[in-house]
C-alpha cells in the first residue's frame, strides 16, 4: 500500500535474460484480536474492503495507461498469485464425528460472534475478490496458531488466574484445540508457494489448473489438561513461593472435541505446539508482573 506506482509496476517485468517473473502476494490481517471485532463488529467489513482493493491494483497492472491489456504472450511471461492467510478455522464438522477435513462446510451464518463471522466473510470474499479482477488465489484456513499473546486465549487467560487466585480451571478428559506452531505454519504455506513459483502457471490459472483454492491447514491436538500443566509449571517455575491449584469445568461444548485433519500430507510436531503455548504463558506472566510495578 505504501509503494508508489512506478515501483509497483517493476514488480511485474522480466529483468535482463528472465523469461518469467512470477510475483507473489502475502496477505495477513492486521488485527487478530476477537475482542476488538466484538467492539468494532465492521472491523471484518474494512479488512474486506482493504483487500479487494490491493487485489484490484494487482489486476491493474495487466492494463497499460489506455486501459488496454498488456501482451504477455512472448517467453517473457508474467505469473501472479496472491497468498491470503486468513481463516483460522473458517469450517465446522458437519457429520458429528468430530473432526474437519478439507470437505467441511464453512460454518453456517459465519459463526456465532463477530470475530468468527469475519473469518468466514474473508474467506468468501476472497473467492469473489479473485473471480471478479481474475486473480489466482489461495486462501489458508489454519486451525489456531501458538504462540498467541492475546490476553483472551486459553493458555494466558490460565496464566492470570494462577497468578491472581492460585488456582487454573480446564476442561478434562478428551477436550482441547488443534493447534500449529507459528514456525511450522510459516514452513507450509513457503513450501506451497514455492511450488507454485516452481510451476510457472500463467497469471489466469494457477492453484493445480483453478483460480481459487481455499488450503486447510491442520495441526495437533492439545488436551486443555496439557494448556493448565503448561501455565502452572510457568508460574511455579518463576514464582517460588506459588502453589496453584486445578480446578475442572463441569460442562464443556462438545465442540472442543474437534481434530482437524487434511489430505495434503502436513506432518506437524505436537512439541513444536506445546513451545508455542509455553512462549505464550511465558509472555503472559511477563506482562503480569510488568502490570504489577
Amino acid at each position: 500500500e505504501d509503494v508508489d506506482a512506478k515501483e509497483f509496476q517493476s514488480w511485474f517485468i522480466p529483468v535482463g535474460l528472465q523469461k518469467h517473473v512470477h510475483v507473489e502476494f502475502i496477505v495477513t490481517n492486521d488485527d487478530g484480536n476477537r475482542d476488538n471485532y466484538a467492539c468494532d463488529p465492521k472491523l471484518g467489513l474494512y479488512n474486506n474492503a482493504r483487500f479487494e482493493s490491493l487485489v484490484k491494483r494487482i489486476a491493474g497492472v495487466r492494463f497499460d495507461q489506455n486501459g488496454t491489456e498488456c501482451d504477455r504472450s512472448d517467453d517473457r511471461n508474467v505469473s501472479v498469485h496472491v497468498s491470503y492467510i486468513g481463516g483460522s478455522w473458517t469450517r465446522f464438522d458437519s457429520t458429528k464425528n468430530l473432526v474437519v477435513d478439507d470437505s467441511s462446510s464453512v460454518k453456517e451464518g459465519g459463526g456465532f460472534n463477530p470475530y468468527e463471522i469475519a473469518k468466514t466473510s474473508a474467506e468468501t470474499n476472497a473467492r469473489k475478490v479473485s473471480a471478479k479482477h481474475a486473480i489466482a488465489l489461495t486462501f489458508y484456513d489454519y486451525i489456531s496458531v501458538v504462540p498467541n499473546f492475546a490476553p483472551n486465549f486459553s493458555v494466558n487467560q490460565m496464566v492470570t488466574s494462577g497468578l491472581e487466585q492460585n488456582v487454573i480451571k480446564f476442561s478434562p478428559g478428551d477436550f482441547g484445540r488443534p493447534l500449529l506452531h507459528t514456525f511450522q505454519a510459516g514452513e507450509f504455506v513457503a513450501d506451497l508457494i514455492d511450488a507454485q513459483i516452481k510451476s510457472h502457471c500463467s497469471t489466469l490459472v494457477d492453484n493445480n489448473g483453478k483460480l481459487y483454492e481455499t488450503v486447510l491447514v491442520p495441526g495437533d491436538f492439545i488436551s486443555f489438561e496439557t494448556f493448565a500443566k503448561i501455565a502452572r509449571e510457568v508460574i511455579e517455575h518463576s514464582c517460588d513461593d506459588r502453589s496453584i491449584t486445578f480446578e475442572e469445568y463441569q460442562r464443556t461444548p462438545n465442540e472442543l472435541r474437534t481434530r482437524c485433519i487434511s489430505s495434503r500430507g502436513f506432518v506437524s510436531d505436537p512439541s513444536l505446539a506445546e513451545k508455542g503455548l509455553k512462549e505464550a504463558a511465558m509472555h503472559s506472566l511477563k506482562y503480569f508482573n510488568k502490570d504489577m510495578r
